[in-house]
């Protein structure tokens, strides 16, 4: 397969050129601070006139669309949970920017059980704050708005076809998302900020539905599957975060869970194809997709268990 085949990857946020055109076309005078230092994507930290703090960044949906986000981030934020509000957003044309309001505290250095822990709890927080959310999409069964493209593994391997197959086959046996929580769908431990050993916000919900919050559960097994294997700040993590978070998916429908991990194994699978991940890890998500789809197609009673193993074959 030639890179003319594959879907157009993400590009970086360029901070300097979008706040540029947002002063221009608002008048705001917005000034820039710095870039994040964290994102595929990127971010960008500005100020307002006024001494306000916001974090830039872009997005391709629709404006009405992400009005809609504004409204649910603010009402989540009334209702005391650690989520940014948006300050603007501005159509650009091709781009949309949003300015969000920054939050104390930064993302955490270290990953340990009892960060995964907090995650958990703050997960948590969002049971029956969905409505007003669309529902959780996962498109099983066509590609999604610049992830979770089907193209991607239809074009690379016969293995990344094959699980693109079984993909599809769960996506029409699935029925509706069920659930009324507000759900992150793109939960890691690099979308959440720490402030005083504690987690102080949430951010990057350009992925929301509603649902049930557990689907954020698999989000996270996956990074923490990733990060056990190929980063040492994950060196913290052992099996007590590893029962805390996939406890609540060994007690959740397990129809349910198999969407989510599909879900993620094309999403992720997708994503590193175009953006020109190594081989490896390309392979290790062709794996951890298959091999956990093989492990809930089968129900066993020790389901934690043979997740844990799947996800983490150090045994920590």
């Amino acid at each position: 397969m030639t890179d003319d085949e594959l879907p157009a990857r993400v590009s970086r946020l360029d901070p300097e050129t979008m706040l540029a055109e947002l002063n221009r076309r608002t008048g705001a005078g917005m000034r820039l601070l710095g870039r994040a230092d964290h994102g595929e994507v990127g971010a960008a930290f500005v100020s307002w006139p006024d001494g306000r703090e916001g974090v830039l960044t872009r997005s391709a949906a629709a404006m009405q669309e992400l009005e809609r986000i504004g409204m649910l981030l603010g009402r989540a934020a009334d209702a005391g949970l650690p989520v940014p509000r948006y300050q603007t957003i501005v159509d650009l044309g091709t781009d949309r920017a949003i300015v969000q309001q920054r939050l104390p505290g930064s993302v955490p250095s270290r990953v340990d059980d009892a960060l995964v822990e907090q995650l958990v709890e703050v997960a948590d927080q969002w049971a029956g704050q969905g409505f007003g959310a669309p529902e959780l999409d996962l498109h099983l069964s066509s590609s999604g708005p610049g992830f979770c493209l089907h193209e991607t593994l239809a074009n690379y391997q016969d293995r990344s076809r094959l699980l693109l197959q079984r993909v599809r086959e769960i996506g029409r046996s699935a029925g509706i998302e069920e659930g009324d929580d507000l759900v992150h769908l793109d939960f890691h431990p690099a979308n959440v900020l720490v402030a005083d050993g504690r987690i102080s916000g949430v951010i990057d919900w350009d992925g929301i539905g509603r649902g049930d919050r557990r689907a954020a559960y698999v989000t996270l097994t996956f990074d923490l599957s990733f990060g056990s294997q190929f980063r040492p700040e994950y060196d913290g993590l052992g099996g007590g975060g590893w029962k805390v978070v996939l406890g609540p998916l060994a007690r959740a429908p397990i129809e349910r869970v198999r969407r989510w991990w599909a879900h993620m194994a094309l999403r992720q699978v997708d994503w590193t194809i175009r953006h020109g991940y190594p081989s490896e890890v390309i392979d290790f998500y062709l794996d951890l997709g298959s091999d956990g789809l093989d492990v809930l197609a089968a129900e066993p009673a020790d389901l934690v268990d043979r997740l844990h193993r799947l996800c983490d074959p150090t045994g920590r």
